[in-house]
């Protein structure tokens, strides 16, 4: 949604994001991927924890005040998290369908062939 569409559908209680309101967005986005993967690393090397992941939990949750993350409220309301995740997009309707095509292109323009590294990992392994 652009923000000409959150004017019209906000009407008067539209308020323009700034710059503070949209870092402070990111980084709780991060926040709760960071918690993920961190809870997630734990997980594999058997790490016990007492914090519960916050992978697909509710938003609502991040934020309740008995057993949420105190970080979420004290850096943003539900509400305005909320009104900002609504309104947000990183890309144009007037040019999707560009980029549809393109991506459809891609397997033709790269062929990596049987033998390439996506990425490393560490497993554990326990024997000799």
């Amino acid at each position: 949604m652009t923000s000409f569409e959150a004017k019209r559908l906000y009407k008067d209680a539209w308020k323009q994001i700034n710059e503070t309101e949209s870092h402070d967005y990111i980084i709780l986005l991060i926040l709760a991927g960071n918690l993920f993967a961190y809870y997630q690393q734990q997980a594999i090397f058997n790490i016990k924890h007492n914090i519960s992941n916050s992978h697909r939990e509710a938003t609502n949750s991040l934020w309740n005040t008995e057993n949420g993350r105190p970080i979420f409220p004290s850096v943003m309301s539900l509400d305005n998290f909320q009104r900002i995740s609504r309104i947000i997009r990183f890309d144009d309707r007037e040019t999707r369908s560009h980029r549809h095509d393109w991506i459809a292109r891609l397997p033709m323009m790269c062929n990596p062939g049987a033998f390439v590294t996506v990425d490393e990992r560490l497993i554990p392994f326990r024997e000799r």
